[in-house]
């Protein structure tokens, strides 16, 4: 091989190498590869967003909801607004549905004057330079003012009322009270201890309607109650039951309740008991001297007898002297 077809074989071998280098990735220059982010840049740019990644509501009064919305995960550039779309439910779609541009420094919506008892359709689409992206979707009706229940089951037991209902779906959480009344018994009816009624109504802990379970404790077997439940200062709801078990017997319920009867009682008690040790003290002490009594009387009457006896004896040997004399 002459001299000048080998400096051709190793020109075109260097030519080939150097076009090899350009097309590899690896061995690109910082230029090429920012020019190739730009182009995948500008590419994501002209897609749309993605939808808002949450929706959720709140109802401050029975005619007005808050909505509350969270930026899409995937924005796909510079994020312009949200577009808000909302009408009621049933209606046919048309000039009906109403659109609010909210600014992309917001995420929430609030909406007055509507109607408590429909349900309304809402959607939340974000916007970019590249358009409206997909909505995310939700249907809800504003909460109604909370009253306490009336349709309520009771379970009775030996000392309780067991009451459970349902809240109501839309119904705000209300407080309230469960108001027990205590009927007398047939013996302190006997006894003309007042009327059938008792004499005042209790009532329980504050209770939530929405917890839709209570348990009214600390009742006696055997005893009829009226419950009821006031709403605005008028009955909302009053029935009577009945304890479970035998009706309690009066005398330990009085000794149970009447503690200065039972200290009474024990002072006499314990009077009685010291009275009957002094007297038999007394009478254990008195049996002995009657019995030393008696023996010395019965001492004396032998001396006595003896005396007279010796007396008769010596007048007998005086008279018998006599007579020798």
């Amino acid at each position: 091989m002459s001299k000048a077809q080998a400096r051709s074989k190793a020109a075109k071998h260097k030519h080939e190498a150097k076009r090899t280098a350009l097309r590899s990735p690896a061995l690109r220059s910082p230029a090429q590869l920012r020019s190739k982010f730009k182009i995948v840049q500008l590419c994501a740019e002209h897609r749309a967003p993605g939808p808002p990644a949450s929706l959720r509501f709140e109802s401050p009064t029975e005619t007005s909801l808050i909505l509350h919305w969270t930026p899409p995960r995937e924005i796909n550039g510079k994020l312009l607004g949200y577009v808000v779309q909302y009408q009621q439910d049933g209606e046919s779609h048309g000039n009906l549905v109403k659109f609010e541009m909210i600014s992309d420094q917001v995420n929430h919506f609030e909406l007055n004057d509507l109607d408590p008892s429909s349900y309304y359709i809402f959607k939340v689409i974000a916007l970019t330079a590249a358009g409206q992206g997909p909505y995310i979707e939700g249907r809800v009706a504003t909460l109604l003012e909370g009253v306490p229940p009336s349709n309520i089951t009771v379970v009775s037991s030996n000392t309780s009322f067991n009451l459970s209902w349902v809240p109501g779906d839309r119904h705000r959480n209300h407080g309230f009270h469960i108001h027990y009344l205590r009927w007398k018994s047939g013996k302190e009816l006997e006894k003309g201890l007042g009327s059938a009624a008792g004499v005042r109504w209790e009532r329980s802990e504050l209770i939530n309607s929405t917890q839709g379970f209570y348990s009214l404790t600390g009742l006696q077997p055997g005893t009829k109650y009226s419950l009821m439940i006031l709403h605005d200062n008028n009955s909302h709801w009053q029935q009577d039951f009945r304890t479970m078990g035998p009706e309690p017997s009066e005398m330990p319920g009085r000794f149970a309740t009447q503690g200065w009867l039972i200290g009474l009682i024990s002072a006499i008690l314990l009077l009685i008991l010291i009275l009957l040790i002094l007297c038999l003290i007394k009478r254990s002490r008195g049996g002995k001297y009657a019995v030393k009594d008696k023996e010395k009387k019965e001492i004396d009457f032998d001396l006595q007898n003896k005396d007279e006896t010796f007396g008769e004896y010596r007048w007998v040997i005086t008279n018998q002297k006599e007579f020798l004399l």
